[in-house]
């Protein structure tokens, strides 16, 4: 079976990484429950990564890892190395402050870490036809991120940003 075990690695080192992922949003909630829109920015985020995982999780299970092509994997599998590397380094940097924080949000919530994802639960290596939902899941996740300096009021924008010394 040419591509079991290689699959299966990349599926437990990919819900390592969501469970990271959203272990870090949900401290980062705690930290900040106000203004509400920022909790409920970090919150939503946390519950997001759920998703992600219970999805990984289901692909995992659809998977028929008989028909997997090895070089893909290997590939995926170093970047999400890589990626775990890189997420352990900006999760340590915890900011001193709400823009800090969304930073390293920003910096975590690349379409590279995401597009595993998609690679793994979307069946493009296994030939299949699954159904655009996972990658919308990705692009709506990603629309949170991006979107929600959007959503801040006046006052809340003064109350999260540091102070000009």
């Amino acid at each position: 079976m040419p591509g079991v075990n290689l699959a299966d690695d990349c599926f437990e080192l990919a819900l390592v990484l969501e469970n990271k992922m959203m272990r870090y949003y949900q401290a980062m909630a705690k930290a900040y429950p106000s203004p509400p829109s920022v909790y409920g920015f970090l919150h939503s985020l946390a519950l997001d990564e759920a998703k992600h995982i219970d999805e990984l999780k289901r692909a995992r299970i659809e998977a028929n890892p008989n028909t997997w092509i090895q070089e893909p994997l290997l590939n995926v599998l170093k970047d999400l190395h890589r990626w775990d590397a890189h997420l352990n380094r900006v999760i340590s940097l915890t900011g001193e402050n709400f823009l800090e924080v969304y930073e390293t949000i920003c910096r975590i919530e690349t379409f590279e870490v995401n597009g595993s994802f998609v690679f793994l639960t979307s069946g493009l290596m296994r030939g299949g036809n699954t159904p655009d939902l996972r990658k919308e899941l990705i692009r709506a996740h990603l629309g949170i991120v991006e979107g929600f300096v959007k959503v801040l009021s006046r006052a809340e924008m003064k109350g999260i940003l540091p102070v000009a010394v």
